[in-house]
């Protein structure tokens, strides 16, 4: 009875310490979890210095947008013969100057002389046949006139005049016109510029108005920028802009509008240079800045007050004071514009307020700031 009490005494006790060593080992493994760890209520208490500056409301912006174009000839063509025939000689090579009416090209005219020297020989035939036949019918019809003849036999005569007539102005004319063809085996330069590139050299056999050459003036030169429909209504024909080139602003006067949508249905805005003295040649790249009035009604803040929140939406910062304390008072805003490290926004902010611009980033609603003002404007 003593041993069997005494194991009872014994398990009793075994199971004490046990359940006592359990709750140390609890308490010890919640105690290091809680260690050097904070909640976001406990931020609350941590008080952050700041950058404040005020908000300042206006009635809107300027909306800036950056448009490319480039420097294009006011002529530049590719040309060709209007005749037929084997490229003879190229006078002229990619690169050379070239003044109007210089002949550029001529393609071989052994045939079209052959049958210019049978041309004219036709038309010596047709006029010597033409003068018998004008003397044969002068005396048939003084014969007629004296009843020696029929009057058939005089309208025969006249008939054979007016014939060979017509014979002599058709030989002419074929002459005329192969004379023109050799005349367009010349390839002629329509105005005064350089030769940009050459596509067909000699031996070549050219069909009608294929390209031999493509020649580009060298001055005057027009600049072409696509711009969108809502800049474009600012502007007009005569309006002076700054054209950067080359990294250089250059004075440009708006020329011409052109009232349809190119193919990347923007609208073609044509400029010239007020001075012509700047070195620039057809197919440089140029920008062009313009910017037009939004009335949104609005404030600018930088990008270090501004973070993004769930679904898309932007908030800022603005300290208020809250039972005797300043805290960070989260504000949903509207971004309409960013510029440079700006944005243009518009929210639940009043004109006057206190924009936390610096160590927004740090910052959890509510929490407690101290203020520094910001230099920045």
């Amino acid at each position: 009875m003593s041993l069997s009490l005494n194991n009872s005494t014994f398990r009793m006790l075994t199971a004490s310490a046990l359940f006592i060593g359990a709750l140390f080992i609890i308490f010890l493994v919640g105690g290091s979890q809680s260690v050097g760890t904070t909640s976001e209520d406990d931020d609350l208490y941590i008080i952050q210095t700041v950058s404040v500056q005020p908000v300042k409301y206006q009635s809107g912006y300027f909306y800036e947008r950056n448009f490319v174009g480039q420097v294009e000839a006011k002529q530049s063509t590719k040309i060709g013969f209007e005749v037929g025939g084997q490229l003879k000689a190229v006078h002229f090579d990619e690169g050379k100057l070239v003044e109007a009416g210089d002949i550029l090209a001529q393609l071989d005219t052994s045939r079209l002389n052959s049958r210019m020297n049978e041309a004219k020989a036709n038309v010596l035939k047709a006029k010597s046949d033409a003068k018998l036949a004008e003397s044969t019918y002068n005396r048939i019809h003084h014969a007629y006139q004296a009843n020696a003849v029929t009057e058939k036999e005089d309208e025969e005569a006249l008939e054979k005049r007016n014939m060979t007539s017509a014979t002599v102005a058709l030989a002419q004319a074929q002459r005329q016109s192969i004379a023109v063809d050799i005349k367009k085996s010349e390839l002629i330069s329509p105005f005064s510029g350089t030769i940009i590139q050459r596509i067909a050299d000699e031996g070549t056999v050219l069909g009608v108005g294929q390209v031999v050459l493509e020649i580009q003036q060298n001055s005057d030169y027009n600049i072409r920028v696509g711009v969108t429909n809502e800049i474009v209504q600012n502007l007009a024909v005569g309006d002076h802009k700054k054209i950067n080139i080359a990294g250089q602003l250059h004075d440009a006067i708006i020329t011409a509008i052109i009232p349809f949508r190119n193919q990347a249905r923007s609208i073609d805005v044509i400029f010239t240079l007020k001075q012509n003295s700047i070195v620039v040649r057809p197919g440089d790249m140029v920008k062009l800045s313009l910017s037009y009035e939004v009335n949104q009604r609005g404030f600018w803040v930088p990008f270090t007050a501004i973070k993004e929140g769930n679904r898309g939406l932007w908030s800022l910062y603005v300290a208020t004071q809250n039972r005797g304390q300043l805290k960070a008072d989260s504000r949903t805003v509207q971004m309409h514009y960013t510029k440079n490290d700006r944005v243009y926004v518009s929210g639940e902010v009043k004109d006057g307020e206190r924009l936390i611009v610096e160590g927004a980033a740090k910052l959890v609603p509510e929490q407690a700031v101290r203020l520094v003002e910001s230099s920045n404007d």
